[in-house]
């Protein structure tokens, strides 16, 4: 029974997202409401509001999501010594990134003070960088200058 109710959760949290972007495309961030998504998403406000607290909330978790998956993808990047491996962590990059093109190009867009995907991503590779830079002179017997 428990997953039956997952994959319920699970389907209504992808309608939302689906009519979030749509409405985001179409709209704009700023002229979205709750009513619209919902309306979109074929689900009462009620279940949207059991799921998110508000658009804020909703838009504050897909740029976790994103931001979690890029950093996954640049981190394994960076951590790859085999030149063969790194080309195929390239590949996965660029696939998850045109797997999502549409949304992160409309999420680019939307800058709030809790979540800017485009503040996120710069800082996933800034912290990705300067690790990869620190460890790679630290194994050549100098300190990286500050």
């Amino acid at each position: 029974m428990a997953e039956k109710v997952d994959l319920r959760t699970r389907r209504t949290k992808t309608q939302i997202e689906k009519a979030f972007f749509e409405l985001l495309k179409n709209k704009g961030f700023k002229a979205l409401t709750i009513q619209d998504i919902s309306k979109l998403a074929g689900v009462g406000r009620s279940t949207f509001y059991s799921h998110y607290y508000d658009k804020y909330d909703l838009l504050n978790k897909l740029v976790a999501r994103y931001t979690s998956e890029f950093e996954e993808v640049v981190r394994n990047r960076f951590n790859i010594q085999d030149a063969k491996a790194g080309s195929e962590t390239i590949k996965v990059l660029l696939m998850v990134l045109r797997q999502y093109h549409e949304n992160l190009l409309l999420l680019l867009d939307v800058h709030t003070e809790e979540a800017d995907l485009s503040h996120s991503f710069q800082q996933v590779l800034k912290a990705t960088v300067k690790e990869y830079l620190t460890e790679a002179q630290k194994n050549k017997g100098y300190q990286p200058a500050n």
